[in-house]
């Protein structure tokens, strides 16, 4: 359980934010999906994804366990949203202006401090003596009853406003603060999600979460070098380490084909516990498998 104390598919379709040529707008919806027969209803939940490199929004019953609508934007240039991105999006993601239950936004960006709770008082900010908050952004934490732990993060105050406007009934989480809701496997594993340029590492030992991380790449050689590097630091025997990945990459890319030649045991986390309609069917399974996660969580 967590308590929020925040201030208040391959390419399955590409879909242009705006056709006019003159639109410095830099979003591009790399995955998208939904529902033919999509419709409103009371137990109807909204996910937000927010990070430096995209956007995701997530339509999702949590009664049944079915995702309606998922669409995934990639920010080029760690482009900012902007309101008037977010209006376009609003326009062409029709559903986004339905009535939602709740609508929980995942902050995914690497700026946090995670602690043990006996630390973390009013006066004791670990996030500023981690990271140069800026005085424009607006300082959140999450109070991660099950692991006794406090994770202070920040967001823009810009992108913070924008959300609060366009959406109701928010609550902001940060991704670590809801993976550590998991149940971690006994078996020494480590657990890959790749986005666009930055993976998320966490790894697991003896039912506990031992690492989560946040790290960029450029080139195959990078991810490579974080993996190797996080099982020499653990201490995990690489011949008989599991390596499970999901996230925005194709089994065919050269980044597997790379990582297939170096490490022993790897595998695709294809496990899904939400229901997804046939219009998601050309998108992979470990590409669902980091939203799926997370809506286990919320």
């Amino acid at each position: 359980m967590i308590e929020n104390h925040s201030q208040s598919t391959t390419i399955s379709t590409i879909l242009p934010i705006i056709a006019d040529n003159k639109s410095t707008i830099l979003l591009q919806a790399v995955y998208f999906f939904k529902e033919a027969d999509f419709q409103p209803s009371e137990n109807l939940q909204l996910l937000i994804q927010v990070s430096d490199e995209y956007y995701g929004f997530t339509a999702f019953n949590a009664v049944n366990k079915k995702v309606l609508a998922w669409v995934f934007y990639q920010a080029k240039n760690n482009t900012a949203l902007t309101e008037l991105d977010l209006l376009e999006i609003k326009t062409e993601q029709n559903w986004l202006n339905d009535s939602y239950k709740q609508t929980t936004i995942v902050v995914c960006g690497a700026n946090n401090t995670l602690f043990p709770k006996v630390l973390s008082t009013a006066e004791n900010n670990l996030l500023n003596l981690m990271y140069a908050k800026k005085v424009t952004d607006v300082f959140l934490k999450d109070q991660i009853i099950a692991a006794d732990a406090v994770n202070e993060y920040s967001v823009a105050n810009t992108l913070y406003q924008l959300v609060q406007t366009h959406f109701t009934n928010t609550v902001w989480y940060h991704i670590q603060s809801l993976l550590l809701q998991k149940t971690p496997p006994v078996e020494p594993c480590i657990m890959v999600t790749i986005s666009f340029h930055s993976i998320f590492i966490n790894a697991a030992q003896n039912s506990k979460w031992i690492l989560l991380q946040n790290k960029t790449y450029q080139t195959p050689e990078d991810v490579l070098y974080h993996l190797l590097n996080c099982i020499k630091q653990l201490g995990f025997d690489e011949e008989k380490t599991t390596i499970l990945i999901d996230g925005m990459v194709e089994e065919n890319s050269a980044l597997t084909s790379f990582l297939y030649q170096y490490l022993h045991i790897m595998e695709w986390n294809t496990n899904l516990q939400f229901s997804y309609p046939p219009e998601a069917s050309s998108i992979s399974k470990h590409t669902l498998a980091p939203i799926d996660r997370l809506l286990t969580c919320v």
